[in-house]
C-alpha cells in the first residue's frame, strides 16, 4: 500500500493508494503456454506478435506463471500499460490466438463508383454555367448532386478530380 501527500492550498491531506484489482486474470494452460513460447522463438513471427506473446507469458497467473504487474511488464517490453491491459482482456474474453492477431479495421467503401467519377470528369470538362468563367468545386458539387441524386461535398469532388488527374484550376 502506497502513501502519498497531496497539498491543497494550506492543507496537507494524506492519500492512500491501493493497488488496482485486475479484472482480467490470465491463467494459461500448458498448450497455450507452449503456443506462446513457440511464437516467441519463431523467427518468422513479427516483432509485435512476439512482444505480445512475451507480455502474455509474463501476465500468466497460472501455476507455472510468475504474474508480473502490468507496470513492470510495460517497462520490461517498452509498451504502454494500456497495451498490457488490452492484451490481457482479449486473451481472457476471446482467446490467446485472437489476442495475438491484429484486428482488421473496416474499410470505408468509395462514395462514387467508376461511372460516377467518369460523369464528374465529363461535367468538369463541359462549359460552366452562365455567369461563371470556370467551374468551382462548390458549383461542381451542387450540379453533380442535382444530376446524380447523390449528396456530395466539394471536398469529395476535389479528391476525386485530384485522383483522376484533372487540373483543379
Amino acid at each position: 500500500m502506497l502513501m502519498g501527500k497531496v497539498e491543497i492550498g494550506l492543507c496537507i491531506i494524506a492519500v492512500e493508494c491501493l493497488p488496482m484489482v485486475k479484472m482480467y486474470v490470465v491463467s494459461l494452460s500448458d498448450a497455450e503456454r507452449l503456443v506462446l513460447q513457440q511464437t516467441v522463438k519463431d523467427k518468422r513471427s513479427s516483432l509485435r506478435k512476439a512482444t505480445q506473446a512475451r507480455v502474455l507469458l509474463k501476465a500468466d497467473a497460472g501455476p507455472e506463471g510468475r504474474e508480473w504487474s502490468d507496470t513492470k511488464i510495460a517497462e520490461a517490453f517498452e509498451v504502454r500499460v494500456a497495451t498490457v491491459e488490452r492484451l490481457r482482456k482479449r486473451a481472457v474474453t476471446e482467446s490467446i490466438e485472437t489476442a495475438l492477431t491484429e484486428r482488421r479495421h473496416g474499410t470505408v467503401p468509395p462514395k462514387l463508383c467508376g461511372e460516377q467519377e467518369a460523369r464528374l470528369s465529363a461535367l468538369q470538362c463541359s462549359q460552366p454555367p452562365k455567369g461563371h468563367k470556370r467551374w468551382t468545386l462548390h458549383l461542381l458539387a451542387n450540379r453533380f448532386s442535382d444530376r446524380e441524386g447523390v449528396p456530395v461535398s466539394y471536398e469529395l469532388i476535389r479528391r476525386t478530380l485530384k485522383k483522376t488527374g484533372y487540373p483543379l484550376t
